[in-house]
């Protein structure tokens, strides 16, 4: 047989999509904000032009956010030279100092979709499909005792014992194709539970970021490499059927996607002001999609369903239940195993009535993507 399989994968947006550097912006300082849009400042810039390689203009403007030395110029053209890039929306929160999550991106301002997000929701899926095929049952002495690492054992037994014994050996996902064209925007977002903070439904404080629209469309490749399965190969030990199941990955996946569309689209029917969400969720699980063709959550807003055996947990309420306890998931609040886990992470709309009062809407959930599958002859 041919050493590798090679995949062109399309991955286009159907909520906004989150995938975070970890680092929080700061307004007026690494942003500004004009009207209606939010300008990702050029510090470099901003302090060159203002004569801040000189020691005693530096120690200056040490205390002064380089956003206040060009708010004259930021959406001019002559304020083109000390941004970035521009984004779409406001954060809700105008003071200096107010944080917005970065998105991922080159050291260019490229926008992409890492390889290894893409990766680990593809691991999430492969794991369930061991899961059931080998039929496997929940059981608490096969968890380690730190709650970050509590799977390992379990993934372990189904992928492989180490690197170089994992599944996932054979699997390569690149990252996509970088795009400078994106229009990224300010999105805000809340936890939202069915219990909520102080009697408010809509549940946490607000959170505010960098983020890519629906409807964007990413190419990048999947590889998968047959050689690791072939008779000479057979040291690697892979798990047996493994070959079978990467080549059958969009159904794999699509398969994960419904139990997880089902569910979402019940949690969000019983939460008020959840609606729409609730019969988006109806729309995206009446899709026909073929065999090359399955849905996909990445990034911020996936949770614990989209990162773990989700149902096959939950299967058995007595384990799922312990688990609950004994790594304290829950963080002291009781919820039934079967409505773990409790929250969700939305978009929300802001806008202001004519007395000036904030009002919120629930918009959509975070990071799902619709996935085209293209083998090369």
């Amino acid at each position: 047989m041919s050493n590798y399989r090679m995949y062109d994968v399309d991955v286009q947006t159907l909520t906004p999509l989150h995938i975070g550097t970890g680092r929080e912006l700061l307004k007026d300082f690494d942003f500004a904000v004009r009207g209606s849009r939010t300008y990702r400042l050029n510090e470099d810039a901003i302090l060159e032009e203002k004569g801040a390689d000189d020691a005693a203009a530096a120690a200056v403007l040490a205390g002064t956010p380089p956003a206040h030395l060009i708010e004259d110029l930021l959406g001019t053209a002559a304020g083109d030279a000390f941004v970035r890039y521009s984004l779409r929306g406001v954060p809700r929160t105008q003071g200096t100092g107010a944080r917005l999550r970065e998105q991922i991106k080159s050291a260019y301002d490229e926008v992409y979709l890492p390889g290894s997000s893409i990766k680990g929701a593809l691991r999430t899926s492969l794991l369930r499909a061991l899961w059931a095929q080998k039929a496997m049952k929940p059981a608490s002495a096969a968890l380690g005792r730190n709650a970050k690492f509590a799977a390992q054992p379990i993934e372990k037994e189904l992928m492989g014992r180490d690197p170089n014994h994992d599944l996932l050996r054979a699997l390569q996902v690149a990252d996509s194709a970088l795009r400078r064209d994106v229009p990224l925007g300010v999105f805000n977002a809340r936890v939202v539970t069915r219990r909520g903070i102080g009697g408010n439904e809509r549940g946490s404080a607000p959170i505010e970021m960098e983020a890519i629209p629906s409807d964007q469309l990413f190419a990048l490749t999947v590889r998968v490499d047959q050689q690791l399965f072939s008779t000479w190969a057979q040291g690697a030990e892979l798990p047996t059927g493994g070959l079978s199941l990467l080549e059958q990955l969009p159904a794999l996946v699509q398969q994960h996607a419904a139990a997880s569309i089902a569910g979402e689209r019940s949690w969000f029917e019983g939460l008020p002001g959840g609606e729409r969400v609730a019969a988006w969720y109806a729309e995206l699980g009446g899709l026909k999609l073929g065999n090359r063709r399955c849905l996909m959550q990445l990034g911020w807003g996936t949770g614990w369903e989209s990162k773990t055996l989700g149902l096959h947990l939950r299967s058995d309420a007595r384990f799922m239940q312990k688990i609950m306890d004994d790594y304290r998931m829950t963080r002291g609040i009781r919820v039934p195993p079967e409505k773990f886990p409790a929250s969700r992470r939305v978009v929300m709309s802001v806008s202001h009535d004519a007395q000036g009062r904030t009002q919120e809407r629930i918009v959509s959930p975070f990071g799902w993507c619709l996935l085209t599958f293209k083998e090369r002859k």
